[in-house]
């Protein structure tokens, strides 16, 4: 008689559920590795837009090194946005280092909750490593703006490294439990809001609208970089915990002949 094989019981919706909120995924029997930031299929635009922010923050720059003088595009903007003034000027505190803060603090804080700790990692680095690289170039190509150094704007690569980590938090999330519609909403509407903020920014006449362009190509780019950075560092670990989870053979005894017969004398 033939003895059924015992088939393995499939993980309840409660265990599924939690699994994704941690964010792991599992690779085989045993096996979980944890959830990229940026999922592979979009790591060449991922790279392909570091590149381009790059290219505009050297462009840019060299274009206005040691300068003081706003050249078209930004008396353009600067007339299209003046008479509405009153309406974009009060977006432009939105921006400091106190609401960034407070808005990275919250998010790290709802990372942690979630478990999506590599999240809250890439909050807590990409958002100070975006502004000190900003002050650090703005020393180097000491563009002019009404007695202060304005290029790259620190506060719309503030606003726009915390929007990029908003928006790589939305492309994916391990529990989906969100409609992909709400996800894109939400993710049009906070780089909406960084625009908005970069405009409040011209018509308070804190920067230059180049300005607000070379700041917003810094804090996307550096954050693309460290989400980057942490996919790698990730996936180095998941392929050395899967190295030394996998079972080891053991070397097998050589096989010894037939035994000799015995002599008698």
């Amino acid at each position: 008689m033939t003895v059924p094989a015992r088939s393995r019981p499939a993980p309840s919706r409660l265990a599924r559920t939690g699994l994704a909120r941690t964010g792991l995924a599992r690779t085989g029997p045993g096996r979980r590795v944890r959830q990229r930031l940026i999922p592979p299929r979009y790591r060449p635009a991922a790279v392909a837009l570091v590149t381009a922010c790059g290219i505009t923050v050297a462009v840019l720059g060299a274009l206005f090194y040691h300068g003081g003088s706003p050249d078209a595009l930004d008396k353009a903007v600067f007339s299209a946005v003046w008479p509405h003034r009153r309406g974009l000027a009060p977006l432009a505190p939105a921006a400091g280092p106190v609401p960034v803060g407070v808005a990275t603090a919250v998010l790290c804080y709802c990372c942690l909750a979630l478990r999506r700790y590599t999240g809250a990692i890439m909050l807590a680095l990409a958002v100070p490593a975006a502004s000190g690289s900003t002050e650090l170039l703005k020393h180097v190509i000491h563009r002019i703006y009404l007695g202060f150094l304005s290029f790259p704007s620190g506060h719309t690569t503030a606003t726009f490294a915390l929007i990029t980590c908003v928006v790589m938090l939305l492309v994916e999330p391990p529990a989906r439990t969100t409609p992909r519609s709400m996800r894109v909403v939400l993710a049009v509407l906070s780089v909406g809001f960084g625009g908005l903020v970069a405009l409040g920014l011209v018509a308070a006449r804190w920067h230059y609208f180049t300005d607000t362009i070379g700041g917003a190509a810094m804090g996307i780019g550096v954050t693309l970089v460290v989400a980057l950075a942490l996919d790698l560092a990730a996936a180095r670990r998941d392929r050395s915990n899967v190295a030394a989870a996998a079972p080891r053979k053991r070397p097998r005894a050589p096989r010894s002949g037939p035994a000799a017969p015995a002599e008698h004398g």
